[in-house]
């Protein structure tokens, strides 16, 4: 994968086309960035609720992930 740091010192200008979860952490990764454009492709309108749902369905807290359980 070619980072964000290296893209914006090689080129004038930095574009992202992202699909589905990668959309979502695209943008959480990038929000600060300066993007000439992104276009980012999902069916899910809300990622962090739909992640908080099968967490909550499988029965898994926020603190068991971090903690790698």
């Amino acid at each position: 994968m070619i980072e964000y740091e290296t893209l914006s010192k090689k080129y004038d200008s930095v574009s992202i086309i992202a699909n589905s979860i990668g959309a979502y952490f695209a943008m959480n990764a990038l929000s600060e960035k300066k993007l000439e454009r992104a276009f980012f492709i999902s069916p899910i309108v809300d990622m962090e609720k739909l992640i908080i749902d099968i967490m909550s369905w499988a029965n898994v807290t926020e603190e068991e992930l971090k903690a790698g359980d």
